[in-house]
């Protein structure tokens, strides 16, 4: 009789318990970390980005190769709605060849975040630069829009740039320094590496929290010259190496 009064009250606890567990785990994934900070979107926010780039095109029977500094200004100036109903971001960029210069408008680009992505395009190319929620080695696709035989102009040469692209999350949550300022998180993002005798694409991105973009690097390049030990600095014939570096933000 004892043990007949006890069993509901087994009962009864046992629901409970269940509940907690469901009411825990609930709160858990309530509380994952999706990273979308890694890629913050507003109106009136800007990017300044010191960028240092290398261009090479075949002249005649040589090969010339060009050396320039830039500066570039990243600003959102308005929102759209597409045709799904999502907020696109208008970007407006702008170049100048010192810090005394003024600015130049030089292209209107756009980006899409939603739960799963960020979608930019870029000179009519759209990419996926990320994807949520950011974690640690995560592949995607950062060419799904985009025939990996696309060809780009770079110095007057063709050259198939988002050729053999695989994006991996590399790193999340550390700290890194980047033209003298140390970030305390941020996230590295590798949207290409893959190496031939004849090519070479590497693109490579590193964001941080509630910034954004801090730091890009790529070398898209193209050779028919086949010795191995030659580095790609001097045995490229067409293509382009770029360092961009954030300097100053709101």
């Amino acid at each position: 009789m004892k043990f007949a009064n006890f069993y509901p009250y087994i009962l009864l606890m046992m629901a409970i318990g269940l509940f907690a567990c469901s009411e825990g785990t609930e709160t858990e994934d309530l509380n994952i970390d999706f990273g979308y900070d890694y890629y913050p979107l507003e109106v009136g926010k800007y990017l300044i980005y010191e960028v240092d780039s290398i261009t090479y095109n075949i002249e005649g029977s040589g090969v010339e190769i060009l050396n320039s500094k830039t500066f570039v200004r990243e600003e959102i100036i308005d929102i759209s709605i597409d045709n799904e109903g999502d907020t696109i971001y208008i970007i407006e960029r702008y170049e100048r060849s010192t810090p005394s210069d003024d600015w130049t408008i030089k292209d209107v680009w756009n980006t899409k975040k939603d739960d799963n992505r960020i979608e930019r395009t870029e000179e009519n190319i759209k990419l996926i630069p990320m994807v949520f929620p950011l974690r640690e080695g995560v592949d995607f696709d950062a060419t799904l829009f985009v025939d990996e035989d696309t060809e780009v102009i770079i110095a007057g040469e063709s050259i198939k740039a988002f050729k053999n692209w695989n994006a991996e999350v590399q790193t999340v949550g550390l700290q890194d320094t980047v033209a003298g300022t140390t970030y305390p998180d941020v996230a590295t993002i590798h949207h290409a590496d893959d190496e031939n005798l004849i090519e070479k694409r590497f693109s490579s991105s590193k964001y941080a929290r509630n910034i954004g973009l801090i730091f890009k690097e790529e070398w898209i390049l193209d050779t028919q010259n086949l010795t191995e030990s030659e580095p790609w600095e001097t045995k490229a014939e067409k293509g382009y190496i770029l360092s961009q570096k954030l300097i100053e933000y709101n």
